[in-house]
């Protein structure tokens, strides 16, 4: 898997947990559950998706980890 540009959208995660950071350096990861009606360049998630907002820049680590707290 490539590393996601921007964001990465997790299906059917909404409301399952609080709180997701890189495990790595602990650096919080902000995430959204909005969806509204989008125009080509605005990105959505379906009704019970959860969209991270990911660093642009992948980190160091062979396989990153992503620690959720429920």
């Amino acid at each position: 898997m490539n590393w996601p540009f921007k964001t990465l959208t997790l299906e059917g995660y909404k409301n399952k947990f609080k709180y997701a950071r890189l495990l790595r350096d602990g650096s919080e990861l902000k995430f959204s559950t909005v969806t509204k009606a989008a125009g080509h360049t605005t990105e959505t998630a379906g009704e019970n998706d959860v969209m991270l907002q990911m660093p642009v820049q992948a980190p160091g680590d062979e396989v990153p980890v992503i620690e959720m707290i429920l």
